[in-house]
């Protein structure tokens, strides 16, 4: 009998044996026979029955009619039991429940149907009953009807507890933000749930139907609602209305509130209105992008109060014990004052209910005092929920509710797990705080559970020590002489009911701190050191890149740089190193250096801080911030950047670099060091020009030059370069270390000046350290030219030793002397205005065209390279100005001309080839 002797004996082949057994408790039992002789056992015989009284089964068809005043529920008669046991049938008899609220309709019933008469039509509900069948005190499991909904508006109370589609249904949704994402019902829990958005912080409302709230009266709210995880936290409030909108919700019931709880939080409100009417209330989901849900278990609204009820009881009281006994001590203070805020005359009765069952009366309670009891509950290891009320001449006042649970369970999450490394480099301390409270958020003692302490390592958890009492544990981490490493730990409280939830620390370096120089290039891949990494918003991917990766070679041609890469607009994470020490430093310095991507045609507007921490990585602490675009003038190469760390030096420090993610999905960097800051080191930071040069007009080149170096610098040189031949220097003027000075260089471009130039700067220092940011990025700079007529079929032939040149006069509309449009170019200015930028009137256009008309046209360029000739020749030529030059087209080998452009602002001057040689 389930593998236990329960006979034996002898008997003849073939013969009928009977054994009697007993079962000491009710259940499915397990029969085994076998027979043997003097050779032997042999084969088992067995068999499965139910002993004791079996429980019913299930009602089934169970269906619930509504004919306008009455629901008729009917079912089948039950005439089986769940394990094919025994059931006395003769007992049998039918509970009958209208649903939501499991409202008792119908008791020890024997026929197979009940009427409901206790609808109002009026009332917005959704309706079910469940019918359960009990037979020698054991109740089946129900027989559920299907749901109907009766009703316009919600006259209270009213109870929702999204336990169907239909449920949820009679809710509102209201998606303001219009991105497609709003509440649904989540059929795996039952709740209403609403997801995260990727892009866009939620803006969406799940409201009431109506509510009908009458003026004079108090009505309670309540609403349980949970997120993912604890740790994942989400922010809602709760609103009230005149209609079903958002932008109607304008009583505040729930401010804005953060939501990290995995298990239902309640939040009750009382609603009062100053007049009659049909009200909506609304859970705004106001989460920012990329988290995960927020789920709504049910809500609820209470019958009416009148004002002169009673408030509700204070300072509730429940201590339960930890060691299996049922008993559950209870005290709360009586109320002192009615709803609206009088003084109390008399309270009639103070009633205490456990889940429903009146478990106390306190009769003729005195106003505002303390009153206690002891409820002896059914069983232990479980939660219960009492509720208390007063009343008096007015009825029923406010319903308190408080929660708690019996017994032993399992304990909550620990708090605030912490890692200290000691003064012995791999010796740890993890310290944290015992639960508050149970897993089902019930207060838990702490003396009745002991402790686990894990390693997390590969994404799992491997026991360190178990069985501790205390809060703190120090061991050993890492061997003696063991290089740095991250580490990371988790605490379980665990008692007598089973394991609670491991609490994580944060990820902390171990061991000797690296000394510097650190230098981190990723050659060939493989890291050189320890990182760790925190994702701060969103999971953007840290990879290590190969050489040329699309199509970026290394800043050091190494063979390796890093990459991040983002899935969303705003994601943000923060890599840093392990611990540096700065103890020997006199003046160190982080180096890295960053790509400027404009791949996408975009400006880099993605944002990198430079970060500090002093205590392992706890708190970080910017030091520098930088906008790609902004502060990385090189477009489609590296830039190196600095951040010194003098005012860290004889620390421990951890460098990070935070990134965020705002026009470009990646971000490259390569070649990270920390180390001394070179005696001498000059930067050329900034080079900048106009955006746009106007021929013959001076502008300036401003050149900023930082000295990055830890002496003051001296003796140097800041020059300018253009089409990288140099065009200007000065002297450089004394710079104390972190100095900057900017440097303006006045400069002129002719006609003779190509379209497009490119600038650049440069520092020279013979004392200089570090060569290689003494040259700033080359910039480009545009040359603006005035919309004038041009000629057209430019032509040049050879012609017995001479060079012919023919061209075609300009057509000019004298109504319209704007150019065509296929001369027209990005950048230039309008045709309306003058090549000196001074508007013009239609008058002073035509007038100025007819001059240019009878003005003679004038060949600006000739000159010999070896056998070819170069020509250029304007439109007509006035003192004032000239057009835009057009080039002669190549005819033959010996006869070519130079693509250039030409405008004159002064008065004509022949060609001299000593002076325009170029």
């Amino acid at each position: 009998m389930n593998g236990n002797p329960a006979g034996n004996g002898t008997a003849a082949p073939g013969s009928e044996v009977a054994v009697h057994v007993s079962a000491t408790e009710p259940g499915m039992t397990r029969f085994t026979a076998k027979a043997g002789n003097a050779s032997g056992e042999g084969p088992e015989a067995s068999l499965r029955v139910f002993l004791g009284t079996d429980t019913p089964s299930a009602p089934a068809n169970v269906s619930a009619a509504w004919d306008g005043s009455v629901f008729t529920v009917t079912w089948e008669p039950v005439t089986s039991s769940v394990n094919n046991g025994y059931v006395d049938y003769s007992t049998l008899r039918y509970d009958v429940y209208r649903c939501p609220g499991r409202v008792k309709v119908g008791e020890s019933l024997d026929a197979t149907e009940c009427v409901d008469t206790g609808i109002d039509p009026l009332a917005l509900n959704l309706y079910y009953y469940e019918v359960v069948a009990v037979a020698g005190g054991i109740a089946s499991d129900p027989g559920v009807s299907g749901k109907t909904i009766l009703g316009e508006r919600i006259y209270p109370p009213f109870y929702n507890d999204f336990s169907s589609q239909e449920a949820f249904d009679l809710m509102t949704t209201d998606d303001c933000n219009d991105d497609g994402i709003t509440w649904i019902w989540d059929e795996d829990i039952n709740a209403a749930r609403i997801k995260f958005s990727p892009e866009l912080k939620m803006d969406d409302w799940l409201i009431t139907p109506p509510i009908r709230l009458e003026a004079g009266n108090v009505y309670i709210y309540r609403a349980g609602l949970h997120s993912v995880r604890d740790e994942y936290p989400e922010d809602f409030e709760i609103k009230m209305g005149d209609m079903p909108k958002g932008e109607a919700m304008t009583t505040v019931l729930v401010e804005p509130t953060v939501l990290a709880s995995q298990n239902t939080v309640f939040y009750d409100r009382t609603i009062q209105v100053e007049q009659t009417g049909d009200y909506y209330i609304g859970i705004h989901g106001i989460t920012d992008p990329y988290k995960f849900y927020i789920y709504v278990d049910e809500f609820s609204i209470s019958s009416a109060v009148s004002t002169a009820a009673p408030e509700g009881v204070a300072d509730v009281r429940i201590k339960t014990y930890g060691d299996g006994r049922k008993d559950a001590d209870i005290s709360f203070r009586a109320p002192a004052n009615d709803i609206q805020g009088s003084p109390l005359q008399q309270i009639d009765r103070i009633e205490v209910r456990r889940e429903g069952e009146l478990v106390k009366t306190f009769e003729n309670a005195p106003v505002g005092e303390t009153l206690s009891f002891t409820d002896n509950v059914p069983e232990a290891s479980k939660a219960y929920t009492w509720s208390f009320v007063a009343y008096n001449s007015h009825g029923a006042g406010t319903i308190v509710d408080t929660q708690a649970y019996v017994g032993i369970n399992i304990p909550g999450k620990c708090g605030n797990v912490s890692i200290v490394e000691t003064d012995d480099p791999g010796v740890v301390t993890v310290s944290w705080e015992a639960p508050a409270t149970d897993v089902e958020g019930y207060p838990f003692d702490p003396e009745k559970c002991t402790y686990t302490l894990f390693k997390y390592e590969g994404g799992k958890l491997q026991p360190v020590v178990t069985g501790l009492e205390d809060l703190s544990h120090t061991f050993r981490a890492l061997p003696e002489n063991a290089p740095q490493a991250f580490i990371r730990y988790a605490v379980k409280a665990i008692s007598a009911k089973g394991e609670g939830q491991e609490s994580y620390s944060d990820e902390i370096p171990v061991g000797p701190a690296y000394s510097i120089p650190w230098v981190e290039s990723f050659k060939d891949l493989p890291l050189s050191h320890i990182f760790g990494v925190n994702y701060l918003q969103g999971m953007p991917s840290i990879m290590l890149t190969s050489a040329e990766a699309g199509g970026i070679n290394p800043q050091d041609n190494d063979g390796g740089f890093l990459m991040m890469e983002a899935t969303n607009t705003a994601d943000c994470v923060r890599m840093f190193t392990g611990k540096i020490d700065l103890s020997q430093a006199s003046a160190p310095q982080f180096v890295c250096h960053v790509y400027n991507d404009n791949s996408n045609g975009k400006y880099n507007q993605n944002e990198i801080s430079i970060q500090v921490s002093t205590d392992l990585g706890n708190t970080f602490q910017e030091l520098r911030h930088l906008v790609i675009g902004d502060n990385c003038a090189a477009e489609g190469a590296w830039n190196r950047v600095t951040a010194d760390l003098s005012a860290y030096k004889g620390q421990e420090i951890i460098v990070g670099w935070q990134c965020t993610f705002m026009t470009h999905t990646t971000i490259f960097m390569d070649a990270f060091s920390v180390a001394e800051k070179p005696d001498y080191d000059l930067e050329a930071s900034e080079i900048r020009l106009p955006a746009n040069i106007v021929p013959g007009k001076e502008f300036e080149v401003n050149v900023k030059v930082s000295n990055v170096g830890a002496k003051k610098a001296e003796g140097y040189t800041v020059s300018i370069f253009s089409q990288g031949v140099k065009v200007a220097s000065a002297e450089g003027k004394p710079l104390e270390a972190m100095g900057v000075e900017t440097y303006s260089f006045g400069q002129t471009l002719d006609i003779l000046s190509d379209e497009t130039t490119s600038w650049y700067a440069s520092v020279e220092w013979e004392s200089d350290a570090n060569p290689d940011n003494n040259t700033t990025p080359e910039t480009e700079v545009t040359m603006s030219y005035p919309s004038w007529p041009t000629v057209e079929g430019l032509s040049c032939e050879s012609r017995d030793g001479s060079n012919v040149l023919t061209w075609s006069e300009p057509v000019i509309n004298r109504e319209d002397p704007s150019p065509s449009p296929r001369h027209s170019r990005t950048g230039s200015r309008s045709p309306q205005r003058s090549a000196h930028g001074r508007s013009m009137t239609a008058t002073r256009l035509r007038s100025a065209a007819s001059r240019m008309l009878s003005s003679p046209y004038r060949i600006c360029r000739a000159s010999r390279s070896g056998s070819t000739t170069h020509h250029i020749l304007t439109a007509p030529y006035s003192r004032a100005t000239a057009s835009r030059p057009i080039p002669a087209q190549s005819i033959s080998p010996r006869c070519s001309v130079r693509m250039t452009r030409l405008l004159t602002t002064g008065p004509y001057r022949p060609f001299s080839p000593e002076r325009d040689r170029r």
